[in-house]
């Protein structure tokens, strides 16, 4: 593939890479995506393709050192750390404490640290950001501090709400590297976890120039949620994003905030995202009945439900430059919807693009596996 050959060509790391001991994170854990900067201060850990440095004002984040294309993929590791939803659920009352008040969990800090054994992956972990103390003395971090500002999900790419988490054990887990990347509301780049083998991957969305940052979205619902309610998830990161999205102003940003709300509205509908929290109950049960009434005229008429699906990517494109992750899932209900009413042309289409899309962001998934078998005209079995 055309993508595989640039990556070649520019050196960028396609194995699993072990944790960097000597790469200090940012002291500012979060700060949202700019434009990359020539004042820098520090580097902290190069790789092919990218480089951790110091950006003036924001400081530190992962930047391009060279042209990269769309579906490259950057970096691949494994976590310096996991912890499962039962060991959360277990401390998740004083973590909450935590949280709220700076009074450290000591039954969990307990556990954590027992997880952590001397060596390269231990320092690399204590080298990150603890955005729950003002201190520059890295000795006053603390490992439970560490795990909230820079954990994350550990869950496979999947066709249904991409909020939904399975009765089953879920983890989640610290990166050397990976837990670098700085947010954006309109990110270039996405992360995809594969648990056969232990390890993350990092691909751009769209293509990058050298010098630009390269950004993830901390949380899915940033991506649908118009600019003050984002600020407003994105508290618990302890900053205030700035990125492009969030710097619009007056015209251009009602506008923005039009467009994600209709992506809210319309991924709800296709049970692609769970329903906004409304404190209002009346407003929620209003909201939920609107839902439930284009749902049923979906079952009742698929081809409604098709165009609608192909509606959320025509939206992605327009306020977020594409998001392939969150494409290749709305071409697959697209895909589910033409199959049901005959359409069988249609869905072919339909599944060679949903296969495209997930080919960018989550290649290795068992997801894409199956987009690919629907892309063959195979339907729904497994490659």
């Amino acid at each position: 593939q055309d993508s595989k050959e640039h990556l070649a060509m520019q050196g960028v790391e396609q194995e699993p890479q072990e944790a960097s001991s000597s790469s200090p994170r940012s002291s500012v854990m979060g700060a949202a995506c700019a434009q990359p900067t020539h004042d820098v201060q520090d580097v902290l850990d190069t790789r092919p393709g990218i480089v951790v440095q110091a950006l003036h004002g924001k400081g530190y984040g992962v930047v391009a050192t060279a042209p990269l294309k769309q579906g490259d993929r950057i970096l691949c590791e494994a976590p310096l750390l996991t912890v499962s939803s039962t060991e959360r659920v277990q401390h998740q009352e004083e973590t909450r404490r935590f949280r709220e008040t700076g009074l450290l969990p000591e039954a969990f800090e307990s556990l954590l640290k027992s997880k952590l054994r001397e060596g390269e992956k231990a320092e690399a972990f204590w080298g990150l950001c603890d955005s729950f103390t003002s201190s520059s003395d890295p000795t006053l971090k603390s490992a439970c501090g560490i795990l909230q500002t820079n954990s994350m999900n550990l869950l496979e790419a999947s066709i249904g709400s991409e909020d939904d988490e399975d009765e089953e054990i879920t983890w989640s887990g610290v990166f050397a590297i990976g837990s670098r990347f700085n947010h954006s509301c309109t990110p270039n780049l996405h992360y995809s976890w594969i648990g056969s083998d232990n390890t993350m991957s990092f691909y751009v969305l769209r293509d990058i120039q050298l010098g630009e940052e390269l950004c993830l979205s901390y949380a899915t619902e940033a991506l649908r949620l118009p600019a003050e309610a984002r600020q407003q998830h994105l508290v618990k990161w302890g900053f205030r994003c700035s990125c492009e999205s969030c710097s619009l102003t007056g015209n251009d940003r009602a506008r923005s905030d039009e467009c994600r709300m209709r992506l809210l509205q319309d991924m709800t509908i296709l049970k692609l995202c769970d329903p906004p929290d409304m404190l209002d109950s009346e407003e929620s049960r209003r909201y939920a009945a609107a839902v439930q009434e284009a749902q049923e005229k979906h079952r009742r008429e698929p081809m409604e439900g098709a165009s609608a699906a192909l509606k959320v990517c025509a939206l992605l494109d327009m306020e977020l430059h594409g998001h392939p992750p969150t494409q290749s899932r709305a071409c697959a209900r697209a895909y589910e919807f033409a199959a049901k009413a005959g359409n069988e042309e249609l869905a072919l289409e339909i599944a060679r693009e949903a296969h495209k899309w997930a080919c960018v962001a989550d290649p290795d998934s068992q997801m894409t596996s199956v987009l690919g078998a629907r892309a063959r005209g195979a339907g729904d079995a497994d490659s």
